[in-house]
């Protein structure tokens, strides 16, 4: 092997990039929502935690002065 066809062989192999099967992704996806319901069910939890009213801040009432402009 000459030195280019090493340097050519080397760079396809950068650019490969491994994948895991579809059907695992689905398998692993479903598993890990199984497993959270099953957490939930037994630690009470409940789907949506209770949200805190939040304070709205404003500026207040304007002051107009006639006296004083932009």
């Amino acid at each position: 092997m000459t030195e280019r066809q090493i340097d050519a062989a080397l760079a396809g192999l950068a650019r490969q990039q491994p994948r895991a099967p579809a059907k695992s992704i689905e398998a692993m996806a479903r598993t890990v929502s199984l497993l959270g319901a099953e957490r939930k069910q037994r630690m009470g939890i409940t789907a949506e935690p209770e949200k805190k009213p939040s304070k709205k801040l404003s500026a207040g009432t304007p002051v107009k002065d006639k006296n004083k402009s932009l």
